[in-house]
């Protein structure tokens, strides 16, 4: 009966242990894809500025943006709960007229966040013609914005738009500060489908100037 026992302790102890070498091997995995996902569409947007190049005054190699991490919160609601995880951002300055120039706000939603968010697009364009600065932050659980054990299954619980939202806030914040803004500030946020909803609930539901 103790043999038994010791066998089917041994058999639950190498499943467990099993479970948690292929969470970590499909994480990897996971991380290796979004890279790709990510070189891809740097390969694609370049391209398609190459394209338009001779049309803009504006050559994608004269930009200089801004790569960089926040660490926010794993969840704004719970004090108590202490991880957190380095959310990416990116920013552009070419066009932003100091100080008082607006902040153009690019909301990443399910998918991997690229420099080009802020050197590409019709809120670049509008950037351009308003001297605002673009700031771009990834959504939380995509791109490189994880925690390492953010796809256990317990952890899926703070992938939430409340959670992103408070990320959004956090982010302003920190962007605030960075640049000695005022308080009342100029934000406009951009983004589709789902990012576009995140837009429109920051604006109405956190207490913003945007």
């Amino acid at each position: 009966m103790l043999a038994r026992f010791r066998l089917s302790c041994g058999l639950l102890l190498a499943a467990l242990l099993a479970f948690a070498h292929a969470g970590k091997v499909f994480w990897l995995f996971r991380q290796h894809v979004e890279r790709q996902r990510e070189q891809q569409a740097m390969r694609e947007v370049q391209m398609r500025w190459q394209l338009q190049s001779q049309f803009r005054p504006t050559m994608l190699n004269s930009i200089s943006t801004k790569v960089g991490v926040i660490p926010q919160r794993l969840d704004h609601f719970n004090r108590q709960e202490r991880r957190v995880f380095n959310q990416r951002y990116w920013i552009n300055e070419q066009f932003w007229q100091r100080p008082a120039g607006p902040i153009f706000l690019y909301i990443g939603g399910e998918e991997t966040l690229t420099p080009f968010s802020v050197v590409a697009g019709h809120h670049v364009d509008l950037a351009e013609k308003y001297k605002a600065m673009v700031v771009a932050l990834e959504h939380r659980f995509y791109g490189t914005s994880l925690n390492p054990d953010g796809l256990q299954d317990e952890n899926l619980q703070f992938l939430s738009s409340q959670q992103a939202l408070s990320d959004l806030v956090a982010f302003r914040h920190f962007i605030t500060e960075k640049y000695n803004l005022r308080a009342n500030h100029t934000w406009i946020c951009f983004g589709g489908s789902y990012p576009g909803s995140l837009a429109a609930w920051f604006r109405l539901k956190v207490d913003v100037n945007s």
